[in-house]
């Protein structure tokens, strides 16, 4: 049985869950119908301030034509005491306008008097939307059924499709005979100084978006007419109207021979959505047809041909019928429906035939209303009885058909099936009643529960606080002690117990240390304190230590940034290393073979070419990859949970099954979430985002004496620099021309091309990935050039995949360095592919007492000759972490060894590669 708090905390969730899942804006007033507590679903939507809405300032985010009407209705609703129900438009925080219909109750007393209005709004503007389109494209229709002239058909096309985008413009021009030239045919929202200019538009592979679209008789997608080739002719008469971004689609006849364009164009540079190329591909179908229609009306006026030809492309249901309600044609999709396979098969049937016989009467007496009043009938519900006796809905339009002299002569009608929407409908409906009935059936509760929650969780902290002070006090003396004695001369018996005493004990504080932090998580008093630190290095730290724990397991550990990080970061280091060595801990525990994956990549690089990087904060992303057990989809929410393991199914697993439900927690806490996508048997994948503010790098750690290049042997070189990005660009100009070099930069491949054929340079330093020519093909053009085959080209890509560096190669790149790029692995390239003798100059560091490579103390110092020929292996592998443990097993096995171990890991953890190797090779020399 469940105990009340757990009863209490049970109910509170579900109600929070409810509100959560409910896609309306919940809201209360007080008896008198004002509002005098905080509605955050209403200041979420409208971006109103709380004070705004207060009483009867809510109103002032309903639409001006609408207010007065919703201002009486509610006064009305509040004096009667009566279910008010009304339909408005609301202003949203972008400011515009969105259709809701309102529900609101009264809250009665036990003595009948209001204490609280409770209510809910219902965005209903797709709806709105699809009615007012779907309503219009029946009005489209009819006109093209009248015979209405192209010109008013496609303006009254044109403003119902804008009416559905908000800020697009539309156009549609006209293919000549020849099929060279466009012409103007509608664009009733665009300025005439647009249709003059493009009357005559040539069509060719460069002539903007709508010439281009005709001639390679495919959409043609151009989201900035300012910057694209395509339009480099037709910029001038572009930029004073104001249009920036325009989208051209081809508009083709059934027999797909292409009738003009419907050109789409907004006033800011941007990129169609799903949504809007759906709502384009309507126009230019609908469009096609009324084009189509008026040329066949010219040579088939009055065909029944013509008029099937054009009804079978759309998806609407098309019938007509004469005087007596006898089916002379319809389109294909009716006849299908009908269990026809076509459209011929109908003709001489009645509804009887077609449908049931309580339909059939329906329909017929639907035709003999728009036959007699000779009005159309548009866009009503009906019920159907589906052919396996179940009920639809459908939405129909039917007008009356007319002879040249304007008699009845018949019906023309459409319908669309919409039971899926009918049955969404009555599902909301559903939820709305049941949402009401929980809100007043919990509130009551929520209001105690909220009181004893409250006493409970202080009284668990001061239990737990207690708790782990009394557990900390013995636990202090266990492991200080068991690290002690570990250092003394002891047997191998006594040895390992000491290190089982200090494991169990290094256990049992985590497990304090977890319960406590879930424990002020929980209560809301965790905080952050975040500090300035050294990123990289920080990073660096976690990634060794969590190798070396890999690689005892058998384990391959990658650690991965893909994208250049800031050097400075402020955060809270602590939380920040708790969440990531949780995860990659993790990782490693339950994965029996494989590799672990550490990646950390900035998401934000956009912006640091519009503003300065200190004051762009960096939007981080955390990813650690497995290719562990898995865990199953429905167990993916459980392994958040307190005490819970993934592990558990398939034996113990050691751990205190809080660290992911801590980490998720911390990641909310500074503003991330945690996510996990994860298969069964193929391994996990754990990541998150976060922003955190870029500063000035912290100071780097001591330096201790070491060389610097300063310059090389031989005449001048000359490199080109080619990167799209300018940051890019600058930092390899800076290492080169700190060397020596004379650079010179380009920004994309098609320049770099040009430049590298008038400087013939020594050296090109080309990103991968760039506009108009990439630096693949790049590549292959510059080497084609007899004049350039043996110059040095060398890949700079943030790319680190196998794939790339491997294409690269076949490209014709010497050597492939991913960013961000250390200057001595490109010193290393350069050196080697350049044949370059750098200059040194010898850079000491007082601060810190370490003997000089060369010096005389360093064979008293270095470890024996065999040791130094490992370690100058390892640097030339660049195997870095290896060196570090080496250096650590040196400090060991010999006190001695201290000063030269303490150098080596510090030039490894400062990635001082081509350092190391000159100092290995020196050592050796001494020996």
């Amino acid at each position: 049985m469940l105990s009340q708090s757990d009863q209490i905390k049970r109910s509170e969730e579900r109600y929070q869950s409810l509100l959560i899942a409910t896609t309306q804006i919940v809201w209360t007033a007080d008896a008198e119908g004002n509002v005098t507590e905080d509605q955050p679903a209403w200041r979420k939507f409208t971006g109103q301030r709380r004070e705004e809405v207060m009483g009867q300032g809510w109103l002032s985010a309903v639409h001006p034509e609408d207010r007065e009407r919703v201002r009486a209705l509610w006064s009305q609703a509040v004096k009667m005491r009566q279910h008010y129900v009304v339909e408005y438009r609301l202003r949203g925080q972008d400011g515009s306008y969105r259709y809701f219909v309102v529900n609101g109750v009264p809250i009665l007393n036990s003595d009948g008097s209001i204490r609280e209005w409770l209510g809910a709004c219902t965005d209903i503007t797709e709806r709105k939307q699809a009615e007012a389109l779907r309503t219009g494209q029946s009005h489209i229709l009819e006109m093209i059924a009248a015979g209405t002239s192209l010109e008013d058909t496609l303006i009254d096309l044109m403003l119902l499709i804008e009416c559905q985008a908000r800020g697009m413009l539309c156009s549609v021009l006209l293919l000549d005979e020849d099929g060279q030239h466009l012409r103007r045919g509608a664009a009733p929202s665009l300025p005439e100084i647009y249709n003059r200019a493009v009357d005559g538009f040539q069509v060719g592979p460069q002539a903007g978006s709508c010439g281009t679209a005709v001639y390679r008789r495919e959409r043609v997608i151009v989201t900035d007419v300012l910057t694209d080739p395509l339009w480099g002719k037709y910029r001038e008469f572009m930029e004073p109207i104001g249009l920036r971004a325009c989208w051209s689609t081809p508009i083709f006849s059934a027999q797909n021979k292409v009738l003009g364009t419907f050109a789409v164009y907004y006033r800011e540079p941007r990129s169609p959505t799903l949504a809007e190329l759906r709502l384009v591909d309507l126009a230019t179908h609908i469009a096609g047809i009324a084009m189509e229609h008026k040329r066949a009306r010219a040579e088939l006026f009055n065909s029944r041909q013509m008029l099937q030809l054009v009804l079978d492309t759309i998806p609407q249901r098309v019938f007509w019928k004469d005087r007596n309600s006898v089916y002379v044609g319809c389109n294909k999709p009716l006849a299908l429906d009908c269990g026809y396979a076509d459209s011929n098969e109908i003709r001489g049937k009645t509804d009887y035939e077609t449908a049931s016989a309580t339909m059939a009467e329906i329909y017929r007496a639907d035709d003999r209303r728009v036959m007699e009043t000779g009005r159309a009938w548009i866009n009503y519900e009906e019920p159907q009885i589906k052919p396996d006796g179940t009920q639809g809905w459908l939405t129909t339009s039917k007008l009356p058909l007319r002879d040249q002299e304007g008699r009845v002569i018949g019906v023309l009608g459409t319908y669309e099936d919409i039971t899926v929407r009918k049955q969404a409908e009555e599902v909301l409906l559903r939820d709305r009643d049941y949402l009401e009935k929980v809100v007043r059936a919990r509130t009551a509760e929520l209001i105690e529960a909220k009181e004893r929650a409250e006493v409970a969780n202080e009284a668990k902290g001061v239990f737990l606080a207690k708790m782990s002070h009394e557990l900390r006090t013995p636990l202090n003396a266990i492991l200080g002690y068991a690290q002690i004695f570990q250092k003394r001369d002891l047997s191998c018996e006594v040895m390992n117990g000491l290190k089982t005493i200090q494991h169990s004990g290094e256990h049992l504080l985590t497990l304090i240390n977890d319960i406590l932090n879930l424990s002020k998580i929980e209560a809301g008093k965790m905080e952050l304190y975040p500090t300035l630190i050294h990123f990289p290095a920080f990073l660096e730290e976690i990634a060794g230590g969590i190798r070396s724990h890999a690689e005892e397991r058998g384990l391959t550990m990658i650690y991965e940034t893909p994208t250049p990080l800031p050097a400075g970061v402020e955060v809270d280091p602590t939380r920040l290393r708790q969440i990531l060595l949780n995860l990659l801990d993790n990782a490693v525990k339950f994965t029996e073979a494989g590799r672990i994956v550490f990646r950390v990549s900035r998401l934000n690089l956009g912006e640091l070419a519009e503003r300065p990087q200190a004051a762009v904060p960096a939007r981080l992303r955390f990813e650690i990859e497995d290719t562990g057990m898995g865990i199953a989809t429905d167990h993916l929410e459980q392994i958040f949970r307190p005490f819970e393991q993934a592990g558990k199914a398939t034996g113990h697993i050691e751990g205190t099954g809080l660290g992911l439900a801590i980490s998720r927690q911390l990641v909310q806490l500074m503003g991330g979430s945690l996510q996990v996508k994860s298969e069964l048997g193929r391994g996990s994948r754990f990541w998150f985002e976060i922003g955190l503010p870029v500063k000035a790098a912290v100071a780097e750690a001591t330096r201790l004496p070491r060389r610097l290049i300063t310059g090389y042997q031989g005449p001048k070189r000359r490199a080109l620099v080619v990167d799209d990005i300018g940051s890019n660009r600058e930092v390899m100009v800076g290492f080169l021309q700190g060397v020596g070099f004379e650079t010179v930069e380009a920004r994309d491949g098609r320049e770099g091309i040009r430049l590298a054929g008038e400087m013939r340079p020594d050296l090109i330093l080309m990103d991968l990935y760039m506009p108009v020519i990439d630096g693949f093909e790049a590549a292959l053009r510059i080497r084609q050039i007899p004049e350039l085959r043996g110059v040095v080209i060398i890949a700079i890509s943030a790319s680190v995949s196998e794939e790339d560096q491997s294409q690269s190669q076949e490209a014709g790149y010497d050597a492939f360095l991913s960013k961000p790029v250390s200057w001595p692995k490109l010193s290393g390239l350069l050196e080697k592919h350049l044949k370059l003798d750098w200059d040194y100059s010898e850079v000491k560091d007082q601060m810190v007492a370490t003997t000089e490579p060369g010096a005389g103390k360093t064979e008293a110092l270095a470890p024996p000759k065999e040791e130094l020929t490992r370690l100058l292996e390892l640097a030339r592998m660049g195997d870095l972490s290896a060196m570090q443990e080496r250096a650590t097993q040196l400090k060991t096995a010999d006190e001695g060894y201290i000063p030269f171990a303490d150098r080596l890991c510090e030039l490894a953890q400062g990635f001082e590669e081509q350092e190391i190797l000159h100092w290995m090779e020196e050592c050796l020399e001494v020996k």
